[in-house]
């Protein structure tokens, strides 16, 4: 089962200068850097809007069809 959660994304940059993250945007850091970037300069990546959590679920697998095997005779 696939299920898909939309969460409102905060449209800012977390750095304390929004100036060097135009900088690092504009020399492509939001590619390169894209753990740190887009945490911390979402603005600047522009990474705004909503964001997509998929959520999967197996279900538990059916052990009585399995069949008991010797691995010596």
């Amino acid at each position: 089962m696939i299920e898909s959660l939309f969460i409102a994304v905060n449209c800012s940059n977390k750095h304390t200068n929004a100036g060097e993250c135009e900088k690092w945007a504009a020399e492509g850091e939001c590619q390169i850097n894209r753990v740190w970037m887009p945490e911390n300069c979402r603005k600047s990546c522009h990474m705004c809007g909503k964001s997509v959590v998929v959520i999967t679920t197996t279900h538990e697998p059916d052990y009585s069809r399995l069949k008991s095997v010797s691995l010596y005779p």
